[in-house]
């Protein structure tokens, strides 16, 4: 008998939907969640596959990406391990750890960090003054940068502050606002990088420049008007200075006058003793040969030479006086009183050698 008969439909078993299982089911609604649970999981592993192959494409690139590190030119990497510092990574291609295991911080060496600004320090006489000044450095340890302080450069801030008033306070106030102010700048320098060291944060200070050292905005007033005073007492200075060393100059073309004048005299008082020696000299033999006469002749000369200078001359006995030409005037004494007041010659007593040697 055939399944299918006309005007009968279709009555093949094979070919009908499955029906619905009852609500209450008991085998059919357990079969049918056995078999989708059955479809899933054969379909699973192939999913699970592509999945498993994307995951571990990730973690390969993530690998290769974070487990090398380049460092340039003039900079430090500096490797954190789980937070804690492990090393210090030079210029050159590096291996490490991935992240989160390890973390790099580079720092760089190369560059030249530069700070301005203006410090208010007293003098030793009280003055109050303003320095502006700029500072370069560098960071010459990248740990000690990074994990000695909390800020490096506040600490090389304060040094430099603590160390510029400092040296203002050791100065008077026309040193720091004269030429003093620009001396400050090399012992500054060593005094700020002695402090540093002392307390290591990584940073080498360059250079210091003082830019000015002028006195602050609210004494400006009072300051130009010391200013103008030692201005004025300057140029009072060198006025006195140029007069002493025309006093100088003068005084010493009369104390050279002097000294010439001096010498003359002293070559002219020699020559007149040299002369007076060799006139001795000269009558030396004379006196040797007839010393009466040659004394004789001697106090005439002296006799001639003292009356010739004076106009009156009073014999011994202090009666007679003998009255002189003056300048080309005749005596008023009378020829009688002359030759009777006229001296007479003392006597000459030759020795025994001149009488005998007289004709």
């Amino acid at each position: 008998m055939a399944w299918n008969e006309p005007g009968k439909g279709s009555r093949d078993p094979w070919s009908k939907p499955p029906s619905r299982p009852p609500s209450s089911g008991g085998g059919n609604g357990l079969e049918a969640l056995l078999r989708r649970l059955k479809a899933l999981l054969g379909k699973l592993p192939r999913r699970s596959g592509g999945l498993l192959g994307l995951l571990l494409a990730v973690v390969v690139s993530w690998l290769l990406v974070s487990s090398h590190i380049r460092v340039d030119n003039g900079q430090t990497a500096v490797v954190l391990r789980l937070g804690h510092y492990d090393r210090t990574l030079g210029p050159g291609f590096h291996l490490r750890l991935p992240r989160p295991f390890e973390t790099v911080v580079r720092v760089n060496l190369a560059e030249l960090r530069a700070e301005s600004g203006a410090v208010q320090a007293l003098t030793t006489d009280r003055g109050l003054v303003e320095v502006r000044f700029t500072m370069q450095y560098q960071v010459s340890d990248a740990r000690q940068y990074l994990f000695a302080a909390v800020s490096p450069e506040t600490v090389l801030s304060d040094a430099l502050d603590a160390q510029l008033r400092a040296m203002v306070g050791s100065h008077s106030l026309d040193q720091v606002l004269g030429a003093r102010g620009t001396d400050l700048a090399p012992e500054l320098r060593a005094k700020i990088q002695s402090v540093v060291d002392r307390t290591p944060v990584g940073l080498q200070l360059m250079a210091v420049d003082i830019q000015s050292v002028e006195p602050p905005e609210a004494v400006h007033d009072a300051y130009a008007a010391i200013s103008s005073a030692r201005d004025e007492a300057q140029a009072a200075q060198d006025q006195a200075r140029t007069y002493a060393g025309k006093v100088a100059a003068a005084a010493r073309l009369d104390a050279q006058h002097l000294l010439q004048a001096a010498a003359a005299d002293q070559a002219a008082s020699i020559a007149h003793a040299q002369s007076d020696v060799a006139g001795f000299t000269a009558l030396l033999p004379a006196y040797r040969q007839n010393p009466g006469l040659t004394r004789h002749t001697l106090w005439l000369a002296a006799t001639g030479q003292v009356l010739a200078a004076n106009a009156k001359v009073v014999d011994s006995s202090g009666q007679t006086v003998i009255h002189l030409s003056i300048a080309g005037r005749s005596a008023s004494a009378a020829p009688a009183a002359a030759s009777s007041s006229a001296a007479p010659a003392p006597e000459v007593s030759a020795s025994p050698d001149a009488k005998d040697k007289q004709p």
